[in-house]
């Protein structure tokens, strides 16, 4: 997934932008798109539209979608609204949650016929597609949202007031200097545009991943570590998982803290990355050697984007993500549904026998 950026300092937020009550006495953000800007004036109008998207029922998708249709039938050139097109690109929600095929078939249809859509596409072709800009706005604006914000600023307080850490470090206003110094950086390097190709070409969307570095997490201790996992499997409340969080200690005990963790001096005290919503296709079902090959070319060949495999630290805060964007983390058939979306295999570490196997470790839910 793309890394943040590297960079020794990181612009001032005026706390005087901050004007309501949030998470236990924090302050948040009177308009989010006022000090998230990345040089244009956001349209509140859009933003409105997207997070109206963002709430739609499967019933409502299929009416918005049949409109579409009914719309581009009559001009195949005809400008989508933001609600259309974060509906019909799916910039919110799957489109396998349509519950009606038929639907489904006619948004498929809608892109190859009328919005010259193939899935053979090379990303060049799809940086031509009429609606891409329309659909790189919006993915820009939904990770900048407040909903977004809200979610992801959850995630991260939650996580560090369970490993016990001064708070200091991972305040709500440093989380939103990180985020706007990080969307600018992702602006400039071309993320955009990759995460617009991927959401166009594969349905795969990206979602915004906070976690905890500085230098208490530099001295970080195992068990606290483990608790963070536990915790999340099962809370003091009831709350959590139906079933508790196993952590094979054995096996991970033959990894350093570091490698658990990804502490990084050189980053700031919130790293923030961007994290794929399902299998990542170019590394495909491959030996370990021969994803890391390809790896490596993914690096060599998109330099600006920074790829790098998460640490399990990463991988827990993802859970916690997850679970504060509304996802129960609950499937009746685990392989297809909440495995595919937080299986994580950390490919780049060595390999320790399981079974007499050897085996890199792994964290599915």
């Amino acid at each position: 997934m793309p890394n943040p950026p590297h960079r020794p300092e990181r612009p001032r937020v005026d706390p005087a932008e901050f004007d309501d009550p949030f998470f236990g006495g924090q302050k948040k953000p009177a308009k989010p798109n006022v000090y998230m800007e990345l040089g244009d004036d956001q349209n509140d109008q859009e933003e409105q539209s997207r997070a109206i998207a963002s709430e739609l029922t499967p019933k409502d998708q299929n009416e918005i979608i049949k409109e579409i249709g009914i719309k581009l039938q009559k001009d195949p050139q005809a400008e989508l609204t933001q609600l259309e097109a974060s509906v019909l690109y799916q910039v919110d929600q799957d489109i396998d949650e349509i519950d009606d095929e038929k639907t489904l078939q006619k948004a498929t249809s809608l892109l190859t016929e009328l919005r010259g859509w193939r899935e053979d596409m090379s990303d060049e072709e799809i940086r031509e597609l009429p609606d891409y800009e329309q659909v790189k706005s919006l993915i820009i604006e939904r990770l900048r949202s407040e909903k977004t914000i809200v979610q992801t600023y959850s995630a991260l307080h939650t996580a560090t007031e369970t490993l016990g850490l001064a708070p200091e470090e991972y305040s709500q206003i440093a989380f939103i200097e990180t985020l706007r110094a990080d969307m600018q950086d992702w602006e400039q390097s071309g993320v955009f545009d990759y995460l617009t190709v991927k959401l166009i070409k594969e349905n795969c969307r990206h979602n915004l991943l906070p976690t905890p570095n500085g230098t208490q997490i530099e001295h970080l201790t195992r068990e606290q570590f483990y608790d963070l996992a536990r915790k999340f499997g099962k809370q003091p409340d009831g709350s959590g998982q139906p079933y508790e969080t196993f952590i094979d200690e054995e096996f991970y005990g033959k990894f350093s803290m570091q490698e658990l963790t990804g502490y990084d001096a050189s980053l700031p005290a919130i790293r923030l990355s961007l994290i794929p919503n399902k299998y990542t296709p170019e590394l495909g079902q491959k030996s370990i050697e021969d994803q890391l090959g390809l790896l490596s070319n993914m690096k060599l060949n998109n330099p600006n984007l920074k790829f790098y495999i998460p640490r399990p630290l990463d991988a827990i805060m993802h859970w916690y993500a997850l679970r504060a964007g509304g996802d129960s983390l609950v499937s009746e058939d685990a392989y297809d549904g909440t495995w595919e979306r937080t299986e994580i295999r950390y490919i780049d570490l060595h390999q320790e026998a399981v079974f007499g196997s050897p085996c890199v470790p792994y964290s599915p839910v």
